[in-house]
């Protein structure tokens, strides 16, 4: 996954509330109703350390 994805990504999931910022995960689960909510967290927790490794 490109930075560009990456980061649009992020951008969609965030929403703010109350002046802070917090990922809505709803939507990405709602979009991606393949397959199960772990492996989808596993695979975003990867896609985040690979992102800020560079």
């Amino acid at each position: 996954m490109n930075d560009l994805n990456f980061d649009s990504l992020v951008a969609e999931l965030l929403k703010e509330e109350n002046g802070q910022f917090v990922v809505d995960l709803s939507i990405y689960f709602s979009e991606n109703t393949q397959g199960n909510k772990g492996d989808l967290l596993e695979q975003e927790e990867e896609n985040e350390k690979k992102y800020k490794e560079g």
